[in-house]
């Protein structure tokens, strides 16, 4: 996961899913250690792994 961090340009997000994802914090306190609400944090996660999806798909070709 360290190596996949290293390919994700915006520093917010990399640190979300760091938090997320490694030190395996809950929402509430991501959001606290970031100054945002817990849903703005999980939103940002979630949308960042669909926009990856989605992205993945249309290199692919994948019909939806």
């Amino acid at each position: 996961f360290e190596k996949f961090l290293t390919t994700v340009e915006d520093s917010e997000m990399r640190l979300i899913l760091r938090l997320r994802c490694i030190n395996n914090m809950g929402w509430f306190d991501i959001g606290e250690e970031l100054n945002m609400d817990r849903r703005t944090a999980s939103r940002k996660f979630y949308d960042f792994f669909k926009k990856q999806k989605d992205a993945h798909n249309a290199r692919e070709g994948v019909l939806k």
